[in-house]
């Protein structure tokens, strides 16, 4: 009688045990489905975090390279200018040359 009691309880103990560990074993594969969502989320982040680092950084460089075009034809716009206003200036110093030049040569045939 007593044994039959004894293993009584033990196949209770042993049916409890048994439902626990499959209790633990169904949260386990649940945690692991949680933590292989996150990871893939987390992959998918640090995709996402390249992409627009990539996307900064050829706008940044897109951005230099048009700065640069700019000042170029900046200078080359103030280089042609003053080249324009060199020549301009030696045009009328050349008019002014020879009008007096003109005068000078003016006066001795006067004389």
């Amino acid at each position: 009688r007593e044994l039959e009691i004894h293993s009584d309880i033990s196949s209770k103990q042993l049916s409890l045990r048994n439902s626990n560990l499959e209790q633990m074993k169904q949260e386990r594969n649940e945690h692991e489905l949680v933590l292989s969502g996150l990871e893939r989320r987390w992959d998918d982040e640090q995709k996402q975090a390249r992409r627009n680092s990539e996307d900064n950084e050829l706008k940044r460089q897109l951005e230099l390279k048009k700065r640069e075009v700019e000042e170029q034809e900046y200078f080359a716009s103030l280089w042609i200018q003053l080249r324009w206003k060199a020549y301009l200036k030696r045009k009328s110093l050349k008019k002014i040359s020879s009008k007096a030049k003109g005068k000078k040569k003016g006066k001795k045939k006067a004389i």
